[in-house]
């Protein structure tokens, strides 16, 4: 078999592959090629030569992955940064908890494009762009186009850092069924999944339907079953020290201290912390003792089951009309598990507040002793608690999320304009959401339930004159039942349930696209036809996302979450070009440029324009060099400029003004001085210094920006592609890219709005004091077109193929009758440079060779396809990297590095019969367990004590599966 077209063709189009398909053998036979789209162009094209790198995974690749949702494929391209959300990194964000997404060059899901066969898809993260990957059938896919770099200019928006396109089987004809099962190798991770695909023609072949039904349903996995992350471990970012365990304070029986006032009644601080023993002894809180092992309730893996649904249908009403329609459905149950809330006075208590002391469930001794530390001209006032609610419910969500969308047209040839073909489309999606969580309290309840007596008047008239009630008689008639929240155990079911507030969120994204298009032939130059394609479109997005009152009002004890609604909708004109300039002479076997430029009208920010150029240069048989230089834009998504402030309770926050004294003069004091709170501190103390607590009891929000303005970036790709005529079937492509992303949407880093407030007089409505401590009560991050974000790197890509008896090697594989082929492809990316600059002015934040964009990434796979049976082996290489290249190193060992981590995966498949495979397969062959880095410490995945996103988590999985066609 000549397969030396086929690997031309493998190596323009891809640029390199993933997986070398088993099936595309087949689809290699012939040498002609018809007239195609490659993804990053619309118009037709005979050469599938593009100036832009694009990198081809088909179904015969997917299979050979193991994988069940594309996602885990895509992800592994070196192209692929670190998803916000997948499976083992989701858990913790409850409102997107199970969502899976894609992130190219580290640039943020926001900035990648992400379309089905050509058209849009509807986000899967409410406010955002961000398409979740579990409403796309992987069963239903044919392959997937993955280009880097600007295509705004050819697909609108979003697509500054690249476009996955995901094209869907049609033409199908008879009926697959799959089925698949696996486990890792601790008992865990369980997976299943069932698939049927059918289709054939209808109506004497004018028409053809495809229809595919997938159900799949992956288990969860718990922290506490792997070694790494079985409990907690403190890393110390200035030593590396390890602490482990290190579990958290707040523990299930609680730790107690006295709010004490100095006698101007100022808060002053608390006593030493004290813990109740089960025997009734008062001591000091010891955390290896009393604390709690937060890993021991949370996901690693959060579980998802599946429904999945996928249509795709063409018919042809005239010869020059066809008629198409493809729609998707999806049903995804996600569910998170962490901890049981830690609750502190502070969450339900304003500032100097506690629990009233006289509360009957307080113990004797622990009050005695509490009221013993104060020193001399302090008396306790209130009670300060800190406890692990254990028996109210672990905090967690349950998330129903549906995907529904469709896109139906007319396409074909122009009867009057030979080579002419046109395409009108309407794409509608909508993605629904709706989440229950546990674990929260309702703060006014419990504040009841807390503030109880022993009812010697028998307030409540049943005659018990010992028993403890709630002292307000609203509440009791509401219900209240008090609680007793000291030692382990000692909240009661009926208290629990008072006091408990679960939490509900509904969300849905709507999106209308109205697409039209003409492409062919303007005229014929020397060199070929000068190919155009204009056309136009009109989007509308919108999306709302509404929590419980509690919620909003953040009266649970947690974080107020708003509701965020907006919409907003542009109208686009666009316009492509592709001009070949010479053909057939010497070092100018093909020479061509090509042009594109979108002019759109937003209703929020405006007229944009985003533009490109490129071109090619077969310089001979062997070599091609290509090149592009693009404009792209990204509007603001709806969040970014409608969330009214989501609150948080930001980490690491610095006080400026601490260490101000009455004659202080640093370049802050002055202002310091002016405020009232940090003036009494001084004049009591001599000096302001803020607590520990007042640090942690920092709240804020982060808010949208309607003022907001696009993105705009520039972004240049130099490439070449080497096909030796020495080598049958060997390709290899060599691409530089480079991304300018200006006016970034970010906002202010807290610490430096904190900084210039007291400085230079800026941002200080972005912070807030208290007027009577001087404390920060409040710091808010505003998003505004106010970074600068720059990669830049190298891509690399081999691909080869042999027949084995072209190397001598003529033996009769498997009883086959053929010795089969050899089949290997790698894709290698040297990040050189990954930086942010959060403002102008700003020091950069260098993140290229920190965990999550090591320099070096391959992904690779040796395929062995003779006869009845395909062997694979794939690698997948992470390069080594620092956790943070801002930490500073103390002390002996560079503890901050991460050696390299390099992953196998392998896959057996065995056809019978034709039309009947069995296979089996291992992930991670060698158990590579993932580095630790441990809480505290930058890039570390919550629950996992890694970087979930990099390293693999759950280790050795098997799996086996069969397909069956008819």
């Amino acid at each position: 078999m000549n397969m030396k077209s086929s690997g031309l063709k493998a190596a323009l189009l891809c640029g390199g592959a993933l997986a070398v398909a088993v099936g595309g053998v087949h689809a290699q036979e012939t040498t002609t090629l018809d007239e195609i789209v490659v993804t990053g162009s619309r118009i037709a094209r005979t050469n599938v030569s593009s100036p832009t790198p694009v990198t081809v995974v088909d179904s015969a690749a997917l299979a050979l992955s193991g994988q069940d949702n594309v996602s885990d494929v895509l992800r592994e391209l070196p192209s692929s940064g670190v998803s916000t959300f997948s499976s083992t990194t989701g858990n913790f964000d409850v409102n997107n908890s199970g969502v899976n997404t894609i992130d190219l060059r580290n640039l943020g899901e926001a900035r990648t494009l992400v379309l089905v066969n050509g058209r849009r898809m509807v986000a899967g993260v409410p406010g955002n762009s961000a398409v979740d990957f579990n409403s796309i059938p992987t069963a239903f896919i044919d392959r997937v186009e993955v280009i880097t770099g600007g295509a705004s200019a050819v697909y609108g928006a979003d697509a500054v850092a690249g476009v996955v396109n995901i094209i869907l089987k049609d033409n199908f004809q008879g009926m697959q069924v799959e089925g698949k099962a696996g486990i890792s190798d601790r008992g865990d991770s369980e997976q299943y999944r069932v698939s049927s695909t059918i289709g054939g023609d209808f109506d004497d072949g004018r028409g053809n339907a495809v229809l595919s039904l997938t159900y799949d349903k992956e288990e969860e996995v718990f922290s506490r079953d792997r070694k790494l992350s079985a409990v907690d471990i403190q890393r110390s970012p200035a030593t590396g020290a390890v602490t482990n365990p290190a579990y958290s304070s707040f523990g299930p029986g609680g730790f107690f201290s006295g709010i004490r006032n100095n006698s101007s009644g100022t808060y002053v601080g608390n006593t030493a912390n004290r813990v109740v023993l089960p025997d009734g002894t008062v001591t000091t809180l010891n955390t290896v003792r009393d604390g709690y092992n937060r890993n021991g309730a949370r996901y690693i893996q959060t579980p998802t089951e599946r429904y999945l649904l996928g249509l795709n249908t063409n018919y042809e009403i005239t010869p020059s009309i066809n008629y198409f329609l493809e729609g998707t459905y999806a049903s995804v149950k996600t569910e998170s598990q962490l901890e049981a809330f830690a609750l502190a006075n502070t969450d339900i208590y304003a500032s100097g507040q506690g629990m009233p002391l006289t509360n009957p469930y307080i113990p004797a001794a622990l009050l005695q002793q509490i009221q013993s530390l104060a020193p001399a001209g302090q008396t306790v006032t209130g009670l300060n608690f800190s406890r692990r609610l254990l028996e109210v419910a672990d905090r967690g969500s349950d998330n129903t999320r549906q995907t529904f969308r469709f896109s139906t047209g007319f396409k074909g040839d122009i009867p009057v304009a030979e080579g002419w073909t046109y395409e009108t489309s309407y794409t509608y999606g909508r993605t629904t959401q709706s989440q229950n969580s546990t674990g929260q309290i309702n703060e006014q309840s419990f504040r009841e339930a807390l503030d109880a007596l022993v009812d010697v008047n028998d307030l409540n008239g049943n005659g018990n004159r010992t028993e403890i009630i709630c002292r307000d008689a609203t509440a009791r008639a509401n219900g209240c039942v008090p609680i007793n929240i000291f030692g382990a155990g000692s909240i009661t079911k009926a208290a629990a349930d008072y006091v408990r507030a679960d939490s509900m969120r509904k969300a849905e994204v709507d999106q209308h696209v109205a697409s039209a298009i003409v492409t062919g032939p303007l005229f014929e130059l020397p060199a070929g036809d000068l190919g155009v394609a204009v056309g136009g479109e009109w989007r509308q997005e919108s999306s709302e996302a509404r929590s419980d009152p509690l919620t909003r009002a953040g009266l649970n004890a947690g974080n107020a979450v708003p509701d965020v609604i907006g919409k907003f909708d542009v109208w686009e004109a666009f316009g492509e070009v592709d001009i070949p300039l010479i053909k057939d002479v010497p070092f100018a076997e093909y020479v061509g440029v090509q042009a594109a430029v979108r002019y759109s009208d937003y209703s929020t920010v405006g007229k944009t324009t985003s533009w490109n150029a490129g071109a090619e240069w077969q310089v001979i048989e062997d070599i091609r060099l290509r090149g592009k230089y693009a404009r792209a834009v990204r509007a603001p998504n709806i969040s970014e400029l409608y969330n009214p402030g989501g609150q948080t309770f930001p980490t690491g926050i610095v006080d400026i003004c601490a260490g101000t004294t009455a004659t202080s003069s640093r370049a802050q004091d002055s202002r310091c001085r002016a405020e009232s709170g940090i003036a009494s501190r001084i004049a009591s103390e001599g000096v302001y210094t803020p607590t520990q607590l007042e640090i942690q009891q920092i709240t804020g929000f982060n808010r949208g920006n309607p003022d907001l303005q696009e993105e705009k970036a520039d972004t240049l790709t130099l490439g070449a592609v080497l096909t030796p005529s020495f080598i049958d079937n060997l390709s290899f492509t060599v691409d530089y890219f480079d991304i300018d992303i200006k006016d970034a949407i970010s906002g202010v880093p807290r610490n430096y709005a904190i900084e210039q407030c007291y400085v230079s007089g800026n941002f200080c409505n972005l912070m807030a004091r208290d007027p009577i401590s001087g404390r920060i009560t409040r710091t808010d991050l505003v998003q505004g077109n106010i970074a600068t974000q720059t990669t830049s790197g190298i891509d690399f890509a081999v691909d080869y193929r042999f027949d084995l008896a072209d190397v001598g090697l003529d033996f009769n594989a498997f009883g086959s009758g053929e010795p089969g082929t050899i089949s290997f492809s790698a894709i290698m990316t040297y990040l050189d440079k990954l930086e942010l600059e959060p403002l102008p002015g700003a020091d950069l934040d260098i993140d290229d060779g920190e965990v999550g964009a090591s320099k070096y990434r391959v992904s690779g796979s040796l395929t062995y396809h003779g006869g009845p049976m395909t062997l694979s082996w794939q690698t997948r290489y992470v390069g080594p990297a620092n956790i943070d290249n801002d930490l500073d190193v103390v002390g002996p060992g560079d503890f901050r590095r991460i050696g390299s981590v390099t992953y196998h995966d392998v896959q057996a498949r065995y056809t019978f019969a034709q039309n009947y495979t069995l296979y089996v397969g291992v992930e991670n062959l060698f158990d590579r367990g993932a580095p630790l880095i441990g809480s505290g410490m930058p890039g570390n995945t919550t629950g996992t004590e890694t970087a979930a996103g990099t390293y693999d988590p759950i280790g050795r999985y098997f799996y086996t599966g069969f397909t069956m066609r008819f």
